[in-house]
This record gives structure tokens, C-alpha cells and sequence, in this order.
């Protein structure tokens, strides 16, 4: 499998931290989750994807990245583009 990176930064969903940051120390690809706004990524090769967070009712909030990486590296594993795997997440 090739290189997957992943940045993880606070869970803020105004942070503007943007995807090709974290590439540029190396990874293929980068996915930064923003919480309540949504989820970005972007690949060495220039393919960029986006997904807004769907509209729910938060109880708790524990394990939200956890679910996100899962998700965003199912697309990965089953092939998905890179516009439909912040999807995934």
C-alpha cells in the first residue's frame, strides 16, 4: 500500500489548516477533518476533495476522528477517488 499520511490538528472547526501543509513534509495524501465544517484532502498529484459534515445532533464527540480515518481509508482501500473519500469519513 502506498504512503498515507494523515495531520490531525485541534479539533477546531474554524481552523483554516489546509491540506497541502501537512503534504508538503511528504505523505501522498492529507486529510485534515474541521469538525462541524466539514473535511478537505489533498494528494501529491493535485486531486483535491471536500465534504461538508452532515447536520446532527451531537451527544458526544469521542471517537468522531476515529470514525473519520476509518471511513476516509475504506474509500482509500476500496479504490474511491479522492473527491468521494472525505465522504467516506
Amino acid at each position: 500500500m502506498p504512503y498515507l499520511g494523515r495531520l490531525h490538528s485541534a479539533p477546531d472547526e474554524d481552523s483554516k489548516e489546509e491540506p497541502g501543509t501537512a503534504r508538503a513534509s511528504g505523505p501522498q495524501v492529507a486529510a485534515v477533518s474541521r469538525g462541524a465544517s466539514g473535511s478537505v484532502a489533498r494528494s501529491a498529484r493535485g486531486e483535491a476533495g471536500a465534504a461538508a459534515a452532515a447536520r446532527v445532533r451531537v451527544a458526544d464527540t469521542v471517537g468522531a476522528g476515529d470514525a473519520h480515518t476509518a471511513g476516509f481509508l475504506h474509500g482509500y482501500l476500496s479504490g474511491a477517488s479522492l473527491d468521494v473519500r472525505p465522504r467516506t469519513g
